[in-house]
């Protein structure tokens, strides 16, 4: 492949440590997310998960839980036989039958995913790496989240990390099922055994102790799924966009809306909530947009107003080239 210019993505020969299962130190051609311009030149502090405050009670603290309307299912169901080539040939087919799943809702569940949350990062932090929740409006993705959901559930996520201990009454709204869904459709050891792919499967996980969640979220990392709608790209309308060979792409007025979409989602950025900014930090999980992970910088922190971070966030892609990792490559981790 051609090196990369005046991309979102940088292309350099690295020595990288294989996550195959072989743990072998390889030298290769990379592809890492760039750093933001207001990065520094050093290496992050190490990070650790942040406690909660003890006897926090999840009681009552979800507000923003939402279940299907009881008259949603029979709606869909009736309409499903006129109009499902429909929505198949419109690529909503997916999101429509999602919309009509009734997520559990378990505290010790929730409690396991919390203790995992980093504010700083704004990522979940695990014995083998960090992960988040990604920016996608793709509608054929498994959940389309768009910036100021993530934005909304990030700020949730880091409230309850940073609440003091005598605080009675938090309530959070932002749709913490997502989260749920998020972590269900990554874990394969969370999944249904007879239905690890299929979501409608993950209305059966069972309800388990905490023990039992710490041990599922601190396995190995070979059993996270860092890029879970790429295993049936024909189901969720990406089979055109995930190849089987990596491509780049000519950025150009006329780059289509899924590209444009993708590049958008790689951009370190700040998303806007409602009355406040949160950061959007894809460098340091690069691994599930296809690509390698490398340590990433420090970032200086900016105060953007909500006017110029949306003005940042719509602003073209500004590279030449924008690379797109073939369907089914696992990145590898440098040895740093």
């Amino acid at each position: 492949m051609a090196e990369i210019v005046h991309s979102i993505v940088e292309q350099r020969e690295e020595l990288m440590v294989s996550t195959n299962g072989a743990l072998k130190h390889i030298s290769r051609t990379t592809h890492f997310l760039k750093s933001p311009q207001n990065s520094i030149d050093q290496l992050s502090p190490q990070l650790s998960s942040q406690t909660l405050p003890k006897n926090l009670s999840l009681e009552g603290i979800f507000c923003g839980w939402r279940s299907p309307h009881k008259n949603w299912k029979p709606w869909v169901d009736l309409l499903m036989p006129k109009y499902e080539l429909l929505w198949k040939k419109a690529e909503i087919f997916e999101a429509i039958r999602i919309s009509t799943f009734q997520v559990p809702k378990t505290d010790f569940f929730l409690l396991g995913i919390l203790q995992k949350w980093n504010s700083e990062s704004k990522s979940f932090l695990f014995p083998w790496g960090e992960a988040t929740i990604r920016i996608s409006t793709f509608q054929r993705d498994r959940i389309a989240l768009a910036p100021t959901v993530v934005s909304f559930i990030n700020k949730d996520l880091s409230s309850l990390k940073t609440c003091k201990q005598d605080d009675s009454v938090i309530k959070l709204w932002s749709p913490f099922q997502l989260v749920h869904l998020w972590i269900l459709g990554r874990f394969l050891a969370l999944q249904p055994q007879d239905n690890a792919v299929v979501f409608s499967g993950w209305q059966k996980v069972e309800k388990r102790r905490l023990e039992s969640i710490r041990q599922a979220l601190d396995s190995d990392g070979m059993k996270f799924l860092w890029r879970p709608y790429v295993r049936n790209c024909a189901s969720f309308g990406l089979a055109r966009f995930y190849g089987e060979e990596e491509m780049l792409v000519s950025i150009s007025s006329g780059l289509d809306e899924e590209t444009k979409s993708f590049s958008r989602c790689l951009r370190v950025s700040q998303l806007v909530g409602l009355d406040y900014v949160k950061e959007y930090l894809p460098h340091r999980v690069g691994r599930q947009f296809g690509v390698d992970q490398d340590v990433p910088g420090c970032l200086v922190q900016s105060d953007g107003t909500p006017k110029v971070a949306w003005e940042d966030y719509c602003k073209p892609v500004g590279c030449e080239k924008l690379y797109i990792p073939l369907r089914h490559f696992e990145g590898d981790v440098t040895i740093k």
